[in-house]
């Protein structure tokens, strides 16, 4: 498991994020942008501009398996729900907020790698401690709360009486479309959540996923 640090001035603030695959990534956010659990999504790979100045920039601390890893300098423009790090844009698909208890542990954990990343060989007790406590916090967010769609894809009904994915701007050669969401669970779960009513899918033995049909019963 990969942890990001990102490490800057300051120690009364910190962004943690752990890889779940290339492309979706559970982060720990402390910030003036938000005290938050978010799920992010890499939406597209584009150069940096050249043309605008970066809102901020920073080091990031890689860890694994309680060793440095890397450093990565990181220039960030800050776009609202997305964020555009180097040369690729992360979205916000979904968050909660950051309980007091839960940040005074991830920021005492962030300031000691943050100040020990040279080294953290002398720190290796508490980092195995820090990696556990993050395995254990991701775990309930490792899948996708709320689906996405691209917004150059529209949900409409078809004329074969259903509905369809339709494009209405131009999609580029291997960018993402659409990301289902919902609720993790194993087949007894998914028995019960589709008595109640709820959209069901299977993604794997014993893996499938529930969410709310809303109103639209023929979701």
């Amino acid at each position: 498991m990969e942890i990001y640090i990102d490490d800057g001035t300051g120690d009364d603030w910190f962004f943690i994020s752990v890889p779940i695959s290339n492309v979706f990534a559970v982060s720990f956010d402390y910030t003036l942008k938000g005290h938050r659990i978010l799920q992010q999504l890499l939406i597209a790979k584009k150069p940096f501009p050249t043309d605008q100045k970066p809102t901020m920039e920073w080091d990031t601390i890689v860890l694994e398996n309680g060793q440095l890893l890397r450093r990565e300098h990181v220039r960030w423009l800050d776009k609202g729900q997305d964020d555009w790090v180097n040369d690729e844009i992360w979205q916000t698909i979904w968050q909660e907020p950051l309980t007091d208890e839960l940040k005074n542990k991830l920021l005492a954990y962030s300031n000691l790698v943050r100040k020990n990343a040279n080294n953290v060989a002398v720190i290796s007790g508490e980092v195995a401690d820090f990696e556990r406590l993050l395995r254990s916090l991701v775990a309930p967010y490792a899948y996708p709360k709320q689906n996405w769609i691209n917004p150059s894809v529209e949900v409409r009904e078809d004329n074969i009486g259903g509905k369809g994915m339709f494009a209405i701007a131009p999609i580029k050669k291997g960018e993402m479309v659409v990301v289902w969401g919902g609720e993790a669970l194993a087949t007894d779960e998914a028995k019960a959540a589709k008595q109640k009513g709820k959209l069901v899918m299977q993604w794997d033995e014993d893996l499938w996923t529930a969410e709310d049909r809303g109103d639209d019963i023929s979701y």
